[in-house]
């Protein structure tokens, strides 16, 4: 390296001659310089374990959503109600609810009624001549929160009538007693001789969650406020259809079973 050799006290010497510290190597050692580092190796990274994914939330929707057809079939449990049935009809028929000359507020009858309009101010009670869902699969179970999809299909005898049709959906509980659970409006419709599908509804009351009890069954009913009646006849009338499918039906929200009870 161009330096004169010397003797580090720090090393044993190892040569032979007249001088025993002379480095034999092809380099000799110089003190105080600084020794060659030796290289830490890089430790290498640790391969990352795969992980699964987290499942995406499943989003909860209605469980056990019912459509319920309007029949012209009587049922025992109520006198003067019609069944709704979760079978689609196949023989659509229909009856008539007479109303003349009048405006007013009224019930309509599924079965139809020959007597006079009430005509009433305001929105009458309850209408037990309604449809009924007897079976006993919504007794004991939570009626779930939201809203109900009727369908109506409706005409008149004679031109020149408008109206509002309510539908109101209850509980009818064992001891004959009603719980309203919800209320739709269908606002002023303009009615003609020929059929008229009413699936159109403002919602005047929500369903909240129900809990049913033994006996419960679920109802629904109808009124009309006739706005203008000009046909002048005295025997205008609605003709509501029954038994025709999914123009004549309800969709309900949803029950669900309490944790091991049956189905």
């Amino acid at each position: 390296t161009g330096g004169s050799r010397v003797d580090d006290p720090g090393t044993a010497n190892t040569g032979v001659g007249a001088r025993t510290y002379d480095d034999r190597g092809a380099y000799e050692y110089q003190p105080g310089g600084s020794p060659t580092p030796t290289p830490t190796p890089t430790p290498s990274s640790p391969t990352p374990t795969p992980t699964s994914p987290s499942p995406s939330p499943t989003a909860t929707g209605a469980e056990n959503p019912l459509t319920l057809y309007f029949t012209d079939t009587t049922t025992p449990a109520l006198s003067g109600a019609r069944k709704m049935v979760p079978v689609e009809p196949a023989a659509e028929t229909s009856h008539q609810n007479v109303f003349g000359t009048a405006t007013g507020w009224g019930s309509v009858w599924p079965g139809g009624n020959g007597t006079a309009w009430s005509a009433a101010g305001s929105e009458p009670a309850v209408n037990t001549h309604g449809f009924l869902y007897d079976a006993t699969e919504l007794a004991g179970v939570t009626l779930l929160a939201g809203s109900y999809a009727p369908s109506l299909k409706v005409k008149v005898a004679s031109n020149g009538v408008s109206a509002s049709f309510t539908t109101r959906v209850w509980l009818r509980h064992s001891d004959g007693t009603f719980a309203l659970l919800a209320k739709y409006d269908s606002g002023t419709v303009t009615l003609t001789t020929t059929p008229r599908t009413i699936a159109a509804w403002s919602e005047v009351q929500a369903q909240t969650d129900t809990t049913t009890a033994t006996g419960d069954r679920l109802f629904l009913d109808l009124a009309a406020d006739i706005v203008t009646n000009t046909a002048g006849s005295a025997t205008n009338a609605f003709t509501m259809s029954l038994n025709g499918g999914a123009a004549e039906s309800l969709v309900t929200p949803g029950y669900t079973t309490p944790a091991g009870a049956g189905s």
